[in-house]
């Protein structure tokens, strides 16, 4: 009888020991809180729509609170590192955070890290030295496999002119590494020393391209770093009709991109997965929140698209982007 008895109570403290366990791990769930900072959230920015419509999806599937702030320019620095100030107050479980220079935001990323909020980066870095989570394309590989893929199409021999985003974010740092360490093996390349930037806006890419080609009409080849980067470039090489003189790559996948792949305006052009990037960072500071898994991080890779694989079912997914 006693037996039983006992029995029946260690039945019941398990079943309330994992009805309150139940309960708590719910209700942590209910509170949490993120923000998820990007360079831009500028409405006509398509990477940067993109990333936050992967971060929706995720905070859907996990039923959590996911708020989005950012500043309209990827240049504004200061607004970004404002904006993050403001938003530690709130003490958030998370903040996900695309940083806009790489020194710029050291100090507030190792602030938000102290007062003990979950911090995880994706596509760019910042020069801390914590173990942190990062969420992007390896930029500097990427890089290498669009110039190696160039050269070929220069025959190996010619000059090559840089076309960057914003000076002093890791994406374009890395990129233009990759690309320089790669053009270095060719002996009849060469890289004009001059980077020159676009502050990420296709009208200034566009202006510089213009001015460019008018002191440098010589040039046989240019690499677009980023999205708005290589629409401006792209526009001004339609406009001066040099399509068949001048070879054309870049980042990125915006619709007007695809438009110049397709037409021969645009030799290559390698894609990112920004999808990936803010599904996987609002899953990846959960895990870490609630899971209590470790920070790394992670490639969410890239494919180098051209006219003749532009509509492989492969690549078709990968321009109409969804979870893998």
């Amino acid at each position: 009888m006693k037996q039983s008895k006992w029995r029946v109570m260690t039945i019941l403290i398990v079943l309330i020991l994992g009805c309150l366990f139940f309960l708590l791990s719910l209700g942590r769930q209910r509170t949490q809180v993120y923000y998820f900072i990007p360079k831009s959230i500028d409405s006509d920015f398509q990477f940067w729509q993109t990333v936050m419509d992967g971060a929706k999806t995720a905070s859907d599937e996990l039923g959590i609170e996911v708020h989005y702030r950012g500043p309209t320019y990827e240049t504004d620095v200061d607004e970004q590192i404002r904006i993050l100030y403001e938003v530690m107050e709130e003490e958030p479980s998370a903040i996900i955070l695309s940083p806009a220079d790489q020194e710029a935001l050291v100090a507030v990323c190792e602030a938000i890290m102290k007062k003990g909020i979950t911090l995880v980066l994706i596509d760019s870095d910042v020069s801390i030295e914590a173990n942190k989570s990062l969420i992007q394309t390896d930029n500097i590989a990427a890089a290498k496999i669009i110039a190696e893929d160039l050269a070929k199409g220069m025959g190996y021999k010619g000059k090559v002119a840089i076309f960057s985003h914003v000076e002093g974010t890791s994406t374009a740092i890395q990129r233009e590494e990759g690309f320089r360490k790669q053009m270095e093996l060719y002996d009849d390349i060469f890289v004009l020393d001059e980077t020159f930037y676009s502050d990420g806006e296709e009208l200034k890419a566009y202006e510089k391209t213009l001015k460019f080609l008018d002191r440098y009409p010589q040039v046989d080849a240019i690499f677009a770093t980023n999205e708005k980067t290589a629409m401006g470039v792209g526009k001004a090489l339609k406009e001066l009709h040099l399509q068949d003189d001048i070879i054309f790559v870049g980042f990125d996948a915006e619709a007007t991109q695809v438009q110049y792949i397709e037409e021969g305006t645009m030799y290559a052009s390698m894609v990112q997965k920004p999808f990936n990037m803010g599904y996987l960072g609002v899953k990846e500071a959960y895990a870490i929140n609630v899971e209590g898994k470790e920070p790394e991080v992670i490639d969410t890779g890239c494919a180098l698209i051209k006219e003749e694989n532009l509509f492989t079912p492969e690549n078709q997914k990968l321009l109409f982007p969804f979870v893998e």
